[in-house]
This record gives structure tokens, C-alpha cells and sequence, in this order.
């Protein structure tokens, strides 16, 4: 249902200045970054993937197999095919133990992400569709 987001809002969900980084992933490291995401000490993702990209979280799988059946706009993912991949500066630069987004190539910066979920907003938000991270026992 609609409801009233106010700039403070957004600013408690966004708080850090960051800016948007663009950049250059092989499949295979995407792969490596979803399971990053394990090493946090949590069985569950963490990451909310963007439109375009699903994916099955296996709990049982060993540590290096929990990211399954990965597609991008519903394809598999191809090790190594190369991937546009945008995320917030501090991600991109290690941050929250994603290191594999230090290896990004052909980097572009952008907006600050606060300006860039307002645009998006203004925009209106899509029905969120299918689940984009299945999470199997």
C-alpha cells in the first residue's frame, strides 16, 4: 500500500555518504561474493541482490557451495563471462569483508546512494515479483 517516506527516512537507512561504484565483475567472482557472505558468520545471505539477480542459499552446503543455481536476468551465471555490478563505495572498497569487490575493473563513480534511492523512489517502486535468494535446508 502507499505510504508517506520522508527524507529522514531515508537519510536513518542511508546515513554514510557513500557513492555508487560501477564496475566490472568475472562470473566467478560473483560467485566468490555471494559466498562472502557466509564468512560473516551467518548461515543465511545478507546481501539483497538487485533485480536481474537470483539465486538458492543452500544452510547444509559446505562453506564455497552455499550460493546455488545463480542466474542474471535469468540466465546461469557464466564464470567466465564478464558482469556490470553496482555497488556503494564502501562495499567496493573491501568493506563488511567483500573483498572480492577490491578486484573490480573499469570502475566508473556515480551518484552518492542516498540521491540514488530518492531518484529511484520518485520513480515508484515495481511489484517485487519473484523471490531473488531462495533459501533451501
Amino acid at each position: 500500500p502507499p505510504c508517506e517516506v520522508t527524507y529522514g527516512d531515508l537519510f536513518s537507512m542511508q546515513p554514510f555518504g557513500n557513492s555508487l561504484v560501477v564496475m566490472s565483475l568475472t562470473g566467478a567472482e560473483i560467485r566468490e561474493l555471494l559466498e562472502q557472505q557466509q564468512r560473516r558468520g551467518s548461515d543465511s545471505p545478507l546481501m539483497s541482490p538487485s533485480e536481474g539477480l537470483s539465486y538458492r542459499w543452500s544452510r547444509k552446503a559446505p562453506a564455497g557451495q552455499r550460493a546455488q543455481d545463480i542466474r542474471i536476468q535469468g540466465q546461469p551465471l557464466q564464470d567466465s563471462a564478464t558482469y556490470r555490478v553496482t555497488v556503494n563505495s564502501f562495499m567496493a572498497e573491501g568493506g563488511d569483508g567483500y573483498t572480492v569487490l577490491q578486484r573490480g575493473r573499469q570502475r566508473l563513480g556515480g551518484a552518492q546512494d542516498l540521491d540514488a534511492m530518492l531518484a529511484q523512489l520518485r520513480k515508484g517502486v515495481a511489484d517485487a515479483g519473484s523471490p531473488r535468494i531462495t533459501v533451501i535446508e
